[in-house]
């Protein structure tokens, strides 16, 4: 007997001239054979795995494959395999939290996800490709080329290329590459150089860079303003901003008007309603000024850099030499309610898709495309395919230390709406007119407004005509209310108070937090709910960093972060299990116990405070410490400059300050 267990016949094979060890090795490869052959039978056919080609390295492209993996995993089909391409050299990182990267100058620490993430699904799940660009594509070939030479197959191909940092009609593209001293803010790259101009500078300029200037006084023209005076490396920032106020797509001009003031409190110039005729230059092509137009016509800046912070364009080149179809203005890739291009087979999502027309050129849109498309490429055909809705630009941002949120058609008052009416005042609309038109729409909405000037708070909720609806608002340093307001608007039910109540009373946040429902919103970047935070904790979540990891809230821009942490603690508290009384996961202390340590101590900064009691001597903190240190400073030493960072009055000055340590 074989020790394998087979038996064979002793006996050699009479038609053949061959041995009896050659006629066993026969016998063996046979039955060897018969066992294959048997084993096939028992089992079905291994189906051939989906190919996902996905182009972007980016924050929809690299929440696009989360989705589609997750999804594919929970179906059990196990059927996607998935190549995801970048250009940059880094993996996916949060451009939002982009400023970051001027303190800590750590790429990890904007990492969407750990670098072993990548290869935590094994096989051929998921593989990346970075610094290499896809260059072409061929949809009948169903194939792409890289910028490294490699050819790659795909059963659907997910465009999701981003945008480009937009240049203002003034500034021809080649005329902004020769003129040394003039950046965008966008990727890593972007930041590095204005970093290194800015170090080269008492080599190249004989001396060190005094004043900067950021063109663009939207959401990406203030974050560009907040990296550069917490570089603390400028006498002086300038903020140059065509519109009549700040925010302008997110706040009426009596909001812009207070962020505006809460800026200026801060040392940075401000001019609106100027934009810029001219760039100056010396004989070296470096940059020496501006000349501006509108409001300051014919007025000279002088400037020793300058960022521009003014927007964002689709990528949409690799519709060259194809069929795929791209809008004329704004560009991208056009898309429908299910994200396909016209050419079958190929997907765009995030900011180089244009759908209905536009491009959002914000992250929560690009996320909720990404989850309509992976839900439909692994539901199908088993479920009903999903469609995109418009998508809701909702938002709350912390910007330059102000709260500032947006919520709804917060523009319904100026007669823009971004989806029907409510039943009653569409009827009501229908029977004035017939026709629904901006105009009409005013006639049917009015707005509330509350304004405290001591504490530079400002808000307006605007309601239908009977007061029953709320079908928007803004709100501008207290913005607790936007997650309660946000459910109220989205539910599109008739309200059960009226509409001055929504003014009166204060409770604290941690009261407002547990009235939410569980489908209130508190991440807009990844539209993460109430309920998915404490069903975290009923999952077994016990720190806010693995409910961050489960659901991404508080990764994106960040200013839910707070009140996120807050609703995790409440669920921990309900669930009956100890909370750590901490003021973030930067210290280990209580705010009462920090009071107590700096008072002892005499620490006057927090770069003070982190090197002497912080977990990490070399942090920059978070977005929970930072603020709550910084309240504790102005406290502790009855000095506001703590809060405004600083009045340009109370600045010490240059020779007296101390710099960021890489500059």
């Amino acid at each position: 007997m074989d020790p394998s267990g087979d038996t064979r016949s002793s006996k050699p094979d009479k038609l053949s001239p061959i041995n009896e060890s050659a006629s066993s090795a026969q016998h063996e490869a046979t039955n060897t054979e018969i066992q294959a052959i048997a084993s096939c039978l028992d089992s079905p056919p291994q189906k051939r795995k989906r190919r996902a080609a996905v182009v972007g390295l980016g924050m929809v492209g690299v929440a696009f494959v989360e989705k589609l993996l997750n999804y594919d995993a929970m179906s059990g089909h196990n059927e996607w395999e998935v190549t995801i391409f970048g250009e940059e050299p880094y993996l996916a990182y949060n451009r939002v939290g982009l400023t970051q990267y001027f303190n800590d100058r750590s790429i990890k620490n904007l990492y969407l996800n750990p670098p072993d993430w990548y290869s935590s699904f094994g096989g051929n799940k998921l593989a990346f490709h970075t610094s290499d660009a896809v260059t072409a594509i061929n949809p009948e070939a169903k194939s792409l080329r890289t910028a490294k030479g490699d050819e790659v197959s795909f059963d659907v191909c997910i465009l999701a290329t981003g945008s480009n940092a937009a240049l203002p009609p003034f500034l021809p593209l080649k005329t902004f590459r020769q003129t040394k001293g003039s950046f965008v803010y966008r990727t890593i790259q972007d930041l590095d150089a204005i970093m290194e101009y800015v170090v080269s500078a008492p080599k190249t300029l004989g001396r060190r860079i005094s004043k900067v200037g950021v063109i663009g006084g939207g959401v990406l023209g203030l974050e560009a303003a907040k990296g550069l005076l917490d570089l603390g490396a400028f006498n002086e920032v300038v903020l140059i901003e065509g519109d009549k106020w700040l925010l302008s797509r997110q706040l009426d001009e009596e909001g812009g008007k207070i962020v505006g003031d809460k800026i200026k409190a801060m040392g940075v110039q401000v001019h609106v309603g100027a934009r810029v005729q001219s760039l100056l230059w010396d004989d070296k092509q470096r940059l020496s000024g501006l000349v501006l137009q509108g409001k300051g016509n014919g007025q000279k800046i002088s400037l020793d850099m300058l960022v521009f912070a003014v927007g964002v364009r689709a990528r949409d080149e690799l519709c060259r030499n194809t069929p795929i179809a791209v809008g004329k203005r704004p560009g991208g890739f056009i898309v429908d309610p299910q994200l396909r291009t016209n050419v079958p087979g190929i997907y765009a999502i995030g900011d180089c898709a244009n759908y209905q027309g536009q491009n959002y050129g914000l992250i929560a849109p690009g996320i909720e495309m990404a989850e309509v498309l992976a839900f439909n490429l692994t539901k199908e055909p088993h479920h009903r395919a999903r469609e995109l809705q418009t998508p809701d630009l909702s938002t709350k941002l912390k910007l330059m230390g102000v709260d500032v949120a947006a919520f709804g058609d917060y523009f319904a008052d100026k007669g823009i709406i971004s989806k029907p009416l409510p039943g009653a005042v569409r009827r009501a609309v229908a029977k004035a007119g017939g026709t629904i038109t901006q105009d009409n729409i005013k006639t049917e909405v009015k707005a509330v407004t509350y304004r405290d000037p001591f504490l530079d708070v400002y808000k307006k909720y605007i309601f239908s005509a009977d007061g029953k609806y709320i079908l928007g608002g803004m709100m501008v340093g207290d913005v607790k209310d936007y997650s309660k307001l946000l459910s109220l608007y989205r539910k599109g039910e008739p309200i059960d108070k009226s509409p001055s109540e929504f003014f009166g009373g204060k409770k604290s946040e941690e009261d407002e937090d547990a009235d939410l429902p569980d489908d209130a919103q508190v991440c807009s970047c990844h539209n993460v709910t109430k309920g998915e935070i404490t069903q975290c904790v009923k999952d077994g979540k016990r720190s806010f960093d693995e409910v961050q990891a489960a659901t991404k809230c508080s990764t994106g821009c960040g200013g839910c972060e707070s009140q996120a942490s807050r609703i995790f603690d409440q669920a921990l508290a309900a669930a009956g299990l100890d909370v750590a009384n901490i003021i973030c996961k930067d210290f280990p202390y209580s705010r009462k116990d920090l009071m107590k340590i700096i008072k002892t101590k005499e620490l006057k900064d927090f770069r003070a405070i982190m090197e002497a009691v912080g977990n990490k001597p070399n942090s920059f903190g978070c977005m929970l410490c930072r603020p709550a240190i910084a309240s504790l400073l102005s406290e502790i030493y009855n000095d506001d400059r703590y809060i405004l960072a600083t009045k340009k009055e109370k600045l010490p000055p240059w020779s007296a300050r101390k710099p960021h340590p890489h500059l």
